[in-house]
């Protein structure tokens, strides 16, 4: 798990926690009180880690899913290319786009057979000399494209692992600081790096960690139960980041939101729109601390949200009433 071995690799490098009193006070009194941590059983235990470890799996396989897509289709020309954009696009296809869709795969399929028969071809004729420019050409162009959405696809999944793991770092790192202020240890070790000794505190701060929560952030936001002249298509909360499932909107549609600081303070809010072919349509929202707002769109279609959060949120989408 890509996410697990990052998030591990930093608590561990940050497995010396904290002192709770001055060394040389400690020195005169009593040995300092040790505690240890499975990192390895708490990542495999922590509920948060694994569904947030989920999403990043997810998120990764749609973009494997996008690329592999767009190298299938690397001998449209740009005019099919676009074509099949916009037919995958359509929310509800008729029978003949479907068809349509089928007919540009094979027709991809059909260059691809052609290419490689051309470039096994040991003394081609003229015309095959000139078929294979053409084709490789279009293979070219198509690799360059794919090369540029390969480094942004790499670049935004670097994005989001480092995103997911800070996030979870901040706060299982608070949650060791309090057990051992707690329970009143002066140091806590990552239990792989101690050869002996120690109290093992492993389960104590799993079951922290996966307490309900108390309080303000006990009191999660609530999506409106109604809008007037609107219907409710699909809502989120939480405090984390979040990739939604797809829904499908006609015209006009919008994205409601309200999002407000939680235990740890004000933080970032970002609503991203992705379209079924996963490209961006927009970035509807990035704001800092309580914000309560809505962004209409116009365009229906199938969509999905990339949720980016440090603090509390309710998100809901609607669509025009009949």
């Amino acid at each position: 798990m890509q996410l697990a071995k990052q998030a591990a690799a930093i608590l561990i490098a940050c497995a010396l926690i904290a002192t709770l009193a001055a060394p040389s006070a400690l020195a005169q009194e009593r040995a300092p009180r040790v505690g240890v941590v499975d990192m390895s059983k708490v990542l495999d235990g922590y509920k948060e880690f694994q569904a947030s470890d989920q999403q990043y799996k997810a998120f990764l396989r749609e973009r494997q899913v996008q690329l592999a897509e767009r190298a299938s289709l690397r001998l449209l020309n740009p005019q099919e290319l676009k074509e099949y954009q916009n037919l995958k696009q359509v929310t509800a296809p008729s029978d003949e786009q479907k068809r349509r869709i089928e007919e540009l795969k094979a027709v991809a399929d059909t260059r691809e057979k052609e290419l490689t028969g051309l470039q096994a071809v040991t003394t081609p004729t003229e015309e095959q000399q000139k078929r294979l420019a053409e084709l490789n050409d279009l293979q070219e162009k198509s690799n360059a494209e794919l090369a540029q959405m390969e480094e942004s696809a790499r670049a935004e999944i670097n994005q989001r692992n480092k995103e997911l793991s800070d996030q979870l770092n901040k706060k299982i790192e608070a949650v060791l600081a309090a057990v051992a202020k707690d329970k009143r240890f002066d140091l806590v070790l990552a239990k792989d790096a101690v050869l002996y000794g120690g109290l093992d505190i492993t389960d104590a701060v799993l079951a922290k960690l996966n307490a309900p929560p108390t309080g303000k952030v006990a009191e999660q936001l609530r999506n409106p139960d109604s809008l007037q002249g609107w219907q409710k298509v699909a809502s989120w909360s939480g405090e984390a980041m979040k990739s939604t499932d797809a829904f499908t909107v006609g015209t006009p549609w919008k994205i409601w939101w309200n999002t407000e600081p939680g235990e740890s303070g004000p933080g970032n809010f970002v609503i991203s729109i992705y379209n079924q072919a996963g490209e961006l349509v927009g970035i509807v929202a990035n704001v800092i601390g309580q914000n309560t707002d809505e962004s209409v769109q116009h365009k229906s279609g199938t969509y999905h949200l990339e949720i980016d959060a440090t603090q509390r949120y309710a998100v809901s989408v609607w669509t025009k009433s009949p």
